[in-house]
């Protein structure tokens, strides 16, 4: 297993950047197959290789954003997915790719108490529902996005929201 990464304080303390890179190299990894209604896990050799980037900021006062980004590399190596029939195959439910992002305004209010208004989303690229990687297997990607206002009291010892969970209603596989 190798991994490196960095943080970086930029605009003078307003945001901070964090990013690593890795690199695994398995000679036993846990995979998971589903056949017919049930599972069985072998150990398999396997590469996972990839990069995560992550941006939080405070450009003001009022004003909190955060943002990732994730690639993901990965291989199993020589899995048999039919009789006789080997083949090097991604591992189940890892995206390729994925981006997430939040962003959260509050405003002060009467007494020193305070609104927020928050919007954050997630995507992910297809990824296999299983580790032969049939067609049949595909998920396909998707975007969740949530909302949420807040009500904090001048003390913030209390706080009352409202929120919107999976605002397109978009169906995932999980």
């Amino acid at each position: 297993a190798y991994e490196g990464g960095f943080k970086a304080t930029l605009f003078e303390g307003k945001a901070r950047l964090n990013g690593s890179a890795y690199y695994y190299d398995y000679s036993d990894y846990q995979a998971f197959t589903f056949t017919n209604v049930s599972g069985i896990i072998t150990n398999e050799d396997a590469t996972v290789k990839g990069l995560e980037l992550e941006l939080t900021a405070t450009p003001t006062d009022a004003l909190d954003m955060i943002f990732g980004f994730s690639f993901v590399d990965a291989n199993v190596e020589d899995v048999e997915v039919a009789p006789g029939i080997f083949r090097d195959v991604k591992p189940t439910f890892t995206p390729k790719y994925q981006l997430s992002g939040l962003v959260r305004y509050t405003w002060p209010l009467f007494s020193g108490s305070e609104l927020a208004i928050q919007l954050d989303a997630n995507y992910n690229s297809k990824r296999w529902a299983n580790l032969r990687n049939f067609d049949a297997h595909s998920v396909g990607s998707n975007i969740v996005g949530n909302a949420r206002v807040f009500w904090y009291s001048p003390d913030r010892k209390w706080e009352a929201s409202v929120f919107v969970t999976n605002i397109s209603d978009e169906r995932t596989l999980t």
